[in-house]
């Protein structure tokens, strides 16, 4: 069933404002755990197939997953 919720053009631009934040956030981030993040939830690879990726350890990239993760939520904390 189909959303029928109405944001008021003040929610528009606010959800639009927090979206924008972030992906300056994960733009800003260092290229590894931004790389990461975009396997991890773009992609939907596992930690395993980023780490054959990227050339490096699956516990690098687990460990390079939860900063990045830790790193976003100070960044976006209001």
């Amino acid at each position: 069933m189909a959303s029928t919720e109405v944001l008021s053009p003040h929610a528009v631009t606010q959800r639009t404002a927090a979206t924008d934040h972030a992906i300056d956030v994960i733009n800003n981030l260092p290229h590894l755990p931004r790389l990461v993040l975009l396997f991890a939830y773009c992609e939907g690879m596992t930690m395993r197939e980023i780490g054959r990726s990227l050339g490096v350890d699956e516990g690098r990239v687990r460990v390079t997953h939860d900063e990045a993760l830790k790193q976003l939520k100070v960044s976006l904390a209001c």
